[in-house]
């Protein structure tokens, strides 16, 4: 999408068609985005949340990736979607009534959740959130400030403090251009970021296996929170970096090797989150067993959102009053700075996969 940003697209006819510039640029960022989620769509068939949730359907199912019409065919083999869902519910009410004790909370079934409100389920899955799950919801939140902070201004920082410019300086004026030019130059940032990121993304399924197979005799956790912390111990020396430096390449590779952060945002903290439902469900742990893996998804992107709150209601704040648009990428390496650190401290749990 930012090589966009590199096209004069005054130069070319589809201004005659679309009218302007403007028109052109958010045309073609919807034709991109309709196509993208038609892909995503109707690229993969969706498990009935009924067949999800039953832990003998996952362990027949498991030994190899099955297509809709094997679903089909073992759904039709059940006399109806709710017996399958009355037999888990009943499962899961055995299983949270056994570990819950009575001195501690009241016990509470997977069918009184389910009959809550969405905020108020929410509410109590963020109050009886268990410790590996706050370590790993912080270093979300981290990580996400990071990525905010940079993606917001780091045009701005190129235009302004690497090629000098004014975004308020008189049209037509040397800043003003200067200033633009910055910009121009700050997308070739973020497609190199985006590349490095897609790139890694794609072999770290590979990567976490080498790095539990090399250290460790048992495998635990496939390396995911070893990959979260060096992404982002990357991702803050490269800011600090392009901070330090007033050269044009030099800022443009440091912003490409952010790369390496997003893809751990995206990706790692999910496969971690999953991990431990899966260990924690099976040893039966008391604080786990009544807790849906789609809310705690949706805890982890609650962690996303108020990222975005504080990165745009207070950094701009700070900008405008410091008068530097480096605050921004000092930002984004502090909190990938604590983002790693935070990372020394999830906790691990086996992997029998």
């Amino acid at each position: 999408m930012f090589f966009k940003y590199r096209i004069n697209w005054k130069e070319t006819p589809l201004v005659k068609i679309f009218g302007g510039q403007i028109e052109v640029a958010f045309i073609l960022i919807a034709s991109i985005g309709i196509v993208v989620i038609l892909i995503a769509t109707t690229s993969y068939a969706e498990v009935p949340y009924t067949i999800i949730g039953s832990t003998d359907v996952l362990i027949h199912k498991s030994s190899s990736r099955k297509s809709s019409d094997d679903l089909n065919m073992f759904a039709k083999d059940c006399k109806t979607y709710s017996s399958i869902q009355s037999t888990v519910i009943q499962k899961d009410q055995m299983e949270i009534t056994d570990n819950l004790t009575d001195d501690k909370l009241q016990a509470i079934t997977a069918k009184e959740i389910s009959n809550w409100n969405h905020l108020y389920q929410t509410y109590y899955f963020t109050k009886t959130m268990p410790k590996e799950l706050l370590i790993l919801w912080i270093a979300s939140f981290f990580s996400w400030l990071s990525y905010n902070s940079f993606a917001y201004f780091l045009t701005d920082f190129v235009g302004q403090s690497i090629y000098h410019g004014n975004p308020l300086a008189a049209e037509n004026s040397t800043a003003l251009h200067r200033y633009d030019r910055g910009v121009s130059a700050g997308s070739w940032g973020f497609l190199g970021c985006t590349v490095v990121s897609v790139v890694y993304s794609l072999t770290l399924g590979r990567i976490t296996k080498y790095i539990a197979f090399k250290y460790n005799k048992l495998v635990i956790f496939a390396g995911a929170d070893r990959l979260l912390l060096i992404g982002y111990s990357i991702a803050s020396i490269a800011t600090l970096i392009m901070v330090l430096t007033n050269q044009v390449i030099v800022v443009l590779c440091m912003a490409a090797l952010q790369g390496f952060g997003f893809a751990s945002t995206f990706t790692l903290p999910y496969a971690i989150l999953a991990s431990y439902h899966n260990y924690f469900t099976k040893t039966k742990d008391k604080r786990w067993n009544f807790r849906e893996l789609g809310l705690d998804i949706s805890l982890l992107f609650v962690s996303a959102n108020l990222a975005c709150i504080i990165t745009g209601c207070c950094l701009s704040v700070i900008i405008a009053l410091v008068e530097s648009s480096k605050v921004a990428m000092i930002f984004s390496s502090v909190s990938s700075g604590l983002c790693a650190v935070t990372c020394i401290f999830i906790i691990r749990v086996p992997n029998n996969t």
